[in-house]
């Protein structure tokens, strides 16, 4: 039996980085920004010292990098 994962699913602001050339010494470039969908894997709430709550959220996103964005637009499957 297939177990399905339900992770939250919620819209962030994923940088689109490429491995830079000889120029900037293999540095990892920004090439942009989208809105992206992320998956929620952990919530946390942190407590400053006045009483102040402030959630963190740790998220995943589907792309890692530009070419995995840029394949799958060259493949007709934008999956944002």
């Amino acid at each position: 039996m297939d177990e399905v994962v339900n992770y939250p699913v919620k819209y962030a602001v994923l940088e689109l980085k490429q491995r830079g050339d000889q120029s900037v010494r293999f540095k990892e470039i920004t090439k942009g920004f989208i809105a992206s969908k992320c998956f929620i894997i952990e919530s946390n709430i942190v407590y400053d010292h006045k009483g102040k709550g402030k959630i963190i959220h740790k998220v995943v996103f589907p792309y890692k990098d530009i070419e995995m964005f840029n394949n799958s637009i060259k493949n007709g499957r934008p999956n944002i």
